[in-house]
C-alpha cells in the first residue's frame, strides 16, 4: 500500500516540478533555468548524502562505473531543457 501512495506522490511532484521549472525558465531563461535547477539538485543531493550515508564513494568505485550509466545525468539535463521549452506552450499546464 505504501508503494501505491509513494507512486501517487511521485506523480504529483513530477507535474509540480515541470511547472516550477517552466516558470523559472520564463523568468530566468531556458539555460539559466536548467543551471539553477541542477545547482539546487546538487545542493539537495549533497545534504541528503550527509544525512543518509556514512561515507562517500571512493574514486576507484566511481571510476569503475560503466560510462553509459553516467548518461543519466546528461539525459536529465536535456529533458529539463526540453521541458522548459515545451511546458509553457502546453495548454494543460497554462498555470505556469
Amino acid at each position: 500500500m505504501i508503494y501505491i501512495f509513494l507512486s501517487f506522490i511521485t506523480g504529483i511532484t513530477i507535474v509540480i516540478n515541470m511547472m516550477l521549472n517552466g516558470k523559472l525558465a520564463q523568468t530566468e531563461g531556458k539555460i539559466n533555468g536548467v543551471i539553477i535547477n541542477y545547482l539546487m539538485a546538487t545542493i539537495s543531493s549533497i545534504l541528503l548524502c550527509i544525512i543518509m550515508i556514512k561515507s562517500l564513494p571512493s574514486y576507484a568505485s566511481i571510476k569503475s562505473i560503466p560510462l553509459f550509466y553516467l548518461l543519466g545525468g546528461i539525459i536529465g539535463v536535456l529533458t529539463t531543457y526540453i521541458f522548459n521549452i515545451i511546458v509553457p506552450k502546453v495548454p494543460a499546464v497554462y498555470i505556469v
